[in-house]
């Protein structure tokens, strides 16, 4: 219980100077025993002294005032009863309200430089910029917000000094990436201490990584963590009709975009292709969030890399281009080689003929060892051969053209590990019993060939070879037995080509799914070419390559390099085209897709998020400074150590000491 509870209480008069008034009693108390102390003299002994009687007639008259006068003016009684006052208010921990940023000891800056900053001609970037820089303090971490968040540091010292992070950020430009205001903010964390000052900087335009909630929940995180949160939003919103979505369909060979409206207003636009402007049924889009502000445009590709433009211009150009990357080979040459006479009549044949495409035909051609033309295919099918008709020669060839980008296929047969193929095998013959009965066939349906495939078929034991898988090698299709799985299908990579095991040597043996059937080897056909899926992406992939340099939208950089911005990228002999949203491969029409699925992504210039800090502060405006204590108690101690060395040096003076 608290004496005098309306003064020293923790609602009393003294609370609104002390975090721990109640103890103000014990400093006045440890004054008490000091006066006592001080009060306490000698019995004087009365000694006569005859010339001095008349000045002692009085003393009796003003014992007590005479008392106080004196101690007042001893000076060394003031200055014990200071310090013992100091330290006993030290404990009462005074204080004195003070803004947030005073005591901030360090100052996290997480910097957007997602694609949506490059509106206005970079001019968001650059007001972002001037904010970060204003919001510089003594020690600094600077967390750059996009698709890959990354801490900005200098020989891996990610504190900053004020001039060190002002330089590094007149060095940044805007990224043509996603933003990942999450990721960024869960990287900040990890350098968050007591009184450390976060502020985000950002238009808080949100892409399909992000979403408001997630934003506030990491927020919440800081702030439980002693960081306080400043929120600046210093973009400006602007007019803007983009490209946001685009598939493209093998079958007929072209790409269908879609084109949205994020104004208020009607817009009018246009498209080109390669130069070239396209014929759209309707070029006027309705106002955003209403039917008709997103439309579907379907143009034909041609072979090797293009372009589509949007116009006219608006305040966003990052989606008003789009990239594209096709094979420019136009024919895959196949090459069969077998000494079965009816190898022509297989059906094998039509699984390999229908692989082609609107993009690609298959040329099929046959071969009859030992009498092999030249070795000029892309693709290589071995089948009931003689193996005493392959000479070395023609293995060496085979080999060479694999590890050039080739696809080589060989089919199992009891023979056909008796021939040397130079370590080209994916899997190797083991001494087993022959497998009897009906095989289920099982597959490996999470990748490769097989991806999607569930139930392929059955084969008859009897038709399958005994192998066993080689380290560095894929198995797509196997059977179980009892010494565990062994292979049917499998692959591996040499160079930049591949072999493929096929261990089902009689097609007629196999009750197999037809479907399944074309779609396994349309997918081994497409072993030889480049993947479309590879050849388009989104921005923030890693390139890498054997060259000493990649030619890439920003220059000519070293590998591996991440791709920070929409163009071209040549690390081989076909361009990898990099876009703001990546090409989706399939038939599916992009009309069927939700128009408003986009609306969170960079394109909403328009529309950026109201992220609150936790407080129910607006946060996009930025955050009025609060007042928090800062405790005196340290300062108060100081004092008194100050005035104990004083008292010191004033008894040294004396002569007392």
């Amino acid at each position: 219980m608290v004496l005098f509870p309306s003064v020293f209480g923790p609602s009393g008069v003294l609370s609104a100077f002390f975090l721990k008034p109640e103890n103000v009693l014990v400093a006045l108390a440890l004054i008490v025993p000091i006066v006592l102390l001080y009060l306490i003299k000698p019995k004087p002994v009365n000694v006569a002294v005859p010339s001095l009687m008349f000045i002692l007639n009085d003393m009796g008259k003003s014992t007590i005032h005479r008392l106080f006068r004196t101690i007042f003016r001893d000076i060394l009684f003031l200055l014990q009863v200071l310090i013992v006052m100091l330290l006993g208010l030290a404990i009462a921990k005074p204080f004195i309200e003070v803004g947030q940023e005073s005591m901030v000891h360090q100052s996290i800056l997480v910097v957007d430089v997602s694609a949506s900053t490059r509106t206005h001609d970079d001019g968001n970037f650059e007001s972002i910029i001037d904010a970060a820089t204003e919001s510089l303090a003594s020690e600094n971490v600077i967390v750059l917000a996009r698709d890959k968040p990354v801490v900005l540091d200098v020989s891996g010292d990610p504190s900053l000094s004020a001039g060190r992070a002002k330089s590094l950020l007149n060095d940044l430009h805007p990224l043509e990436m996603n933003g990942n205001l999450p990721g960024a903010l869960d990287l900040a964390a990890q350098h968050v201490g007591p009184q450390t000052k976060v502020t985000i900087i950002s238009d808080f335009i949100l892409s399909p990584l992000e979403s408001q909630e997630l934003i506030e929940a990491k927020i919440k995180v800081l702030r439980s963590k002693g960081a306080i949160i400043d929120i600046k939003n210093p973009a400006r919103t602007g007019r803007n009709v983009g490209i946001i979505d685009a598939t493209m369909a093998s079958q007929n060979a072209t790409i269908t975009i879609r084109v949205q409206n994020f104004n208020s207003e009607p817009e009018e636009f246009g498209i080109e292709y390669n130069g070239e402007k396209v014929s759209i049924p309707a070029n006027i889009l309705a106002p955003a969030g209403q039917p008709g502000s997103l439309l579907s445009v379907s143009v034909p590709v041609a072979h090797g890399k293009s372009e589509l433009v949007l116009t006219p211009k608006d305040d966003f150009m990052v989606d008003n281009h789009y990239y594209i990357s096709v094979p420019d080979r136009d024919a895959i040459n196949v090459l069969l080689i077998s000494n079965d006479a009816d190898a022509q009549r297989s059906k094998l044949i039509p699984a390999i003929t229908s692989a082609g495409d609107q993009f690609t035909r298959v040329n099929l051609a046959y071969a009859a060892p030992p009498k092999i033309p030249d070795l000029n295919h892309q693709v290589y099918i071995i089948k009931d051969i003689n193996t005493d008709f392959i000479l070395p020669g023609v293995v060496r060839g085979l080999r060479e053209q694999v590890e050039e980008g080739a696809v080589l296929v060989v089919f199992g047969q009891p023979d056909i590990f008796s021939l040397d193929l130079q370590g080209l095998m994916p899997v190797e013959w083991k001494s087993a019993p022959t497998l009897g009965g009906r095989q289920e066939i099982l597959v490996n349906g999470s990748l490769g060939l097989l991806h999607g495939l569930t139930d392929i078929g059955q084969v008859d034991g009897s038709q399958l070879q005994r192998v066993a898988l080689l380290n560095g090698s894929t198995m797509h299709a196997y059977v179980q037995t009892n010494d565990g799985l062994e292979p049917v299908i499998a692959h591996k990579r040499i160079g930049k080509g591949a072999v493929i095991y096929y261990g089902i040597k009689d097609q007629r043996a196999v009750d197999i799914d037809t479907n399944a059937y074309v779609v396994v080897w349309g997918r081994i056909v497409d072993y030889s070419l480049p993947d479309v899926r590879q050849l388009n992406t989104g921005t923030g992939m890693v390139v890498s390559a054997n060259a000493k340099t990649i030619t890439t939208p920003m220059g000519k950089l070293q590998p591996p390099v991440l791709g920070t911005h929409a163009g071209f990228y040549y690390s081989g002999a076909l361009p990898i085209a990099a876009n703001l949203y990546p090409l989706r491969i399939g038939s599916q029409s992009a009309e069927t897709k939700d128009a408003r699925a986009s609306i969170r992504y960079e394109s909403t210039i328009a529309d950026p998020a109201d992220i609150t800090t936790g407080d129910g502060v607006l946060s996009a405006v930025g955050e009025e400074e609060a007042k928090v204590p800062m405790e005196l108690s340290t300062i108060a101690i100081i004092i008194a150590a100050s005035i104990m060395l004083f008292e010191l040096l004033y008894v040294k003076l004396r002569g007392d000491l």
